[in-house]
């Protein structure tokens, strides 16, 4: 089973390198992992103290407004919540956790929808979030071969998420991905070139898109190339006055994604009880 999928994966990647820079490639993924886990609904989830938030990219039927609310006290989060385990997981792994009231609650909902089962892939986390997963709600019992598949895949998974998450803040308009588009560069290409920009080292650079730095000074060099400049100083510029790398943020997410946020309510500030001398004068008056 593992040796066709993952073939199958290794193409996705390679094409997903090849892709517009206006592209978003976890729609491909996401599409695949659909297609490929029994019809899965999957989307990007990211909680944190204050907020939890669900980027559904294939599960039209589904409410996201329920589970972007309930995600908290889904067995899965609260397992990693617990244990900060770095490792995919299935709806099994997290059964100390089925018996809370709100997650039986979100799994007799989850039936309810057809799905029996999740896989959650952990990624690198969101700023101001404490944890990332993509998501992927089954219609039947997947079991370990599942999860050691996605387990293999967890660093391309995290790799193709993270090139994703830097595009977000590259094209604010139809007009910067048009000129990314008219320059020839790949997505790879451009989320190397953006964060070239904001001055980090190749190191830092293969960190955030978990690359290698040789592979980015690779992607530098074709983007170097195709910009018609020889260093990073020159690129930047050249970026930035063609509109490729513009200063305002993206437009939203990519068309047929949905993306809903939900806060979480702040905790009740501590009463303040009245000192000595305020309680004296509220009684005499």
């Amino acid at each position: 089973m593992a040796a066709p999928h993952l073939e199958r994966w290794i193409d996705l990647a390679a094409h997903l390198m090849t892709l517009p820079a206006e592209h978003d490639p976890m729609v491909d993924v996401c599409a695949t992992a659909s297609a490929q886990f029994v019809d899965a609904a999957v989307g990007i989830v990211d909680t944190g103290p204050t907020a939890s938030r669900i980027a559904r990219y294939r599960a039209p039927h589904l409410d996201t407004a329920y589970y972007v609310r309930a995600v908290p006290r889904h067995p899965l989060s609260r397992h990693y919540a617990a244990t900060n385990d770095p490792h995919v997981r299935c709806l099994a792994d997290a059964r100390r956790f089925h018996d809370e009231p709100g997650a039986r609650e979100l799994l007799a909902h989850a039936r309810g929808d057809g799905f029996i089962d999740a896989l959650f892939v952990p990624l690198a986390h969101a700023p101001g979030m404490s944890h990332r997963w993509l998501c992927l709600g089954t219609t039947e019992r997947m079991g370990r071969a599942a999860c050691a598949l996605l387990e293999t895949l967890r660093p391309l998974l995290r790799a193709i998420d993270a090139q994703s998450v830097v595009l977000e803040g590259t094209r604010p308009h139809p007009d910067a991905a048009a000129a990314a588009r008219d320059a020839h560069l790949t997505g790879r290409e451009l989320s190397v070139l953006a964060l070239t920009a904001r001055g980090l080292t190749a190191v830092a650079i293969g960190d955030r898109l978990s690359i290698s730095s040789r592979t980015v000074s690779l992607h530098q060099q074709h983007a170097y190339t195709k910009l018609g400049v020889h260093d990073r100083l020159s690129a930047v510029m050249i970026a930035h006055e063609r509109g490729i790398l513009p200063r305002t943020r993206m437009r939203g997410p990519a068309p047929g994604v949905e993306v809903i946020e939900h806060r979480l309510a702040a905790p009740a500030p501590a009463r303040q009880h009245p000192s000595t001398p305020a309680r004296e004068r509220a009684m005499s008056s």
